[in-house]
């Protein structure tokens, strides 16, 4: 199911990026270095659970292209 882990991390991926470019929570003052350092962390489960390099450039290339390079020295 390496399609659906992958699109799974893309989410999650995305879904940090939102949180820290368009959030206007509160929450977002608290700990403003958080969604980059659990971005980390997703990353390094989608690289570790994959079964082969084409995934992880698949990721690579879902954030250049879709969140502007945001973390892509994660991967």
């Amino acid at each position: 199911m390496n399609a659906q882990a992958n699109q799974m991390c893309q989410g999650v991926l995305l879904g940090l990026y939102k949180f820290e470019h368009e959030s206007t929570s509160e929450f977002k003052n608290w700990a403003s270095d958080s969604p980059g350092a659990f971005a980390w962390v997703v990353v390094d489960a989608c690289k570790s659970g994959t079964s082969g390099r084409a995934d992880v450039v698949e990721v690579k290339t879902f954030i250049e292209q879709k969140l502007g390079g945001w973390g892509s020295h994660l991967v």
